[in-house]
Parts: structure tokens; sequence; C-alpha cells
């Protein structure tokens, strides 16, 4: 079941333009209800709001998550890129406790 800090996290990033691509990504899979017929945008929305539980579904949510926030950490390089702003390196962990 998606907890209420994944769905918090979950909903700031995605917004409310992911169920296409969760429906389309169950698609791909061949993922369907006990009908035989696709999910529901209703039953989507349900999973990621934690009122129903199908880890299908929750895997195809955060698939799309992940593809997504590939997809704007390329955009942003690029755009970056064309720019000419230089990349900045990650500040290093201090490792003492």
């Amino acid at each position: 079941m998606i907890s209420r800090e994944h769905k918090s996290k979950l909903k700031t990033y995605l917004k409310g333009a992911y169920i296409v691509d969760v429906l389309d990504k169950l698609s791909e899979k061949g993922v369907v209800a006990k009908s035989g017929k696709p999910y529901s945008s209703k039953m989507i929305s349900h999973i990621l709001n934690g009122r129903y539980e199908n880890l299908e579904i929750e895997r195809a949510i955060f698939e799309v998550y992940q593809e997504r926030l590939k997809l704007d950490k390329a955009e942003k390089l690029e755009r970056d890129r064309i720019l000419g702003i230089k990349p900045t390196k990650p500040k290093k962990r201090d490792s003492q406790a």
C-alpha cells in the first residue's frame, strides 16, 4: 500500500497528469482488472490515495514517477547545455558523524 509519505511526494511531483501514463504502462504489461477490462482512472487514483491496495498498479505508479524524474533531469541538463550553464558538482558529505 502506498504510504501517506509516498502519496504526498508522488502527488506533489506527478500532479494530475499521471493517470494516462500509468494506464499505458499497465496496458503494455497486459495488466487488467478481474473483469478482463483495463483498470479505470478512478481505480488508479484510489490506489495512489491509499484507499485500495494493488501491487501491480503501485509498481506502475512508481515506474511512471521514476521515468518522469529521469526525463526532467535530462531536460534540465539539455537546457543548461543550450544556455551554457555548467553543471554543478554535488557537495561532498562530511564523512565524520
